[in-house]
């Protein structure tokens, strides 16, 4: 039987903050076989490697490892190739800076979700979205899980303009990210920040609008059938 969630987790080096963030998830789950943890691991990323027995050792955690490209700015082909190999009804962007809260958070979502065409966020604390969930079938349909660096955004985009986005606060995270709770300042958010406007240059391409208009309407397409 397949799982209910994959999670999809792109983790670079912070062995201390990546294990504690799959641990929130395992201590709240009501039923483990309910979801699969999928991490994406660069290759060069010694710190990590040399521990993946400490990840592997943890039930239903599966592990690709690649090509670290542009790091942070590629951010969506890494969690493209998390779902290529997931098995889940749902798939939930994630992070290692990312704590669930929630006890039997899968009991909530199967109820409320399951069978529906959604894009989902849960309460995090901020002015904004940074761990949507969505059904599977919108990655089958788009071939992608966003086409830009800040997939978090592309994909609730699709779930506002096709009206299937939800915004539900019965289920809680935390993002553990220095700029918002003062913890984690690490090499890796430092880069980050350096790359931000990057991002944000690309994320407003004429070429980025095309792939989110094309992909909305695969969507609605999808919807009127």
């Amino acid at each position: 039987m397949n799982p209910l969630i994959s999670f999809s987790m792109p983790i670079r080096s912070h062995l201390k903050m990546a294990l504690k963030s799959i641990n929130s998830i395992l201590d709240n789950v009501s039923d483990v076989n309910n979801i699969e943890i999928l991490l994406r691991i660069d290759i060069d990323d010694d710190i990590i490697l040399h521990n993946l027995h400490r990840f592997e050792s943890l039930p239903n955690v599966k592990v690709t490892i690649g090509d670290k490209m542009r790091g942070w700015l590629d951010n969506h082909h890494f969690h493209k190739e998390n779902c290529e190999i997931s098995t889940g009804e749902f798939i939930q962007l994630w992070s290692d800076d990312l704590i669930m809260k929630t006890k039997d958070f899968d009991k909530i979502i199967q109820h409320k979700y399951s069978s529906k065409t959604c894009v989902v966020s849960w309460e995090d604390g901020t002015e904004w979205v940074c761990a949507p969930m969505i059904s599977r079938n919108i990655y089958e349909i788009t071939g992608a899980f966003g086409k830009q660096t800040f997939c978090d955004s592309y994909l609730c985009e699709i779930g506002s303009q096709c009206e299937i986005y939800y915004y539900d606060s019965n289920i809680n995270v935390i993002h553990d990210r220095y700029d918002i709770t003062g913890n984690n300042l690490h090499t890796e958010f430092r880069a980050q920040q350096k790359q931000y406007k990057s991002a944000i240059i690309e994320y407003r391409l004429q070429d980025t609008k095309e792939l989110l208009k094309n992909d909305i309407n695969l969507i609605k397409n999808y919807l009127k059938q």
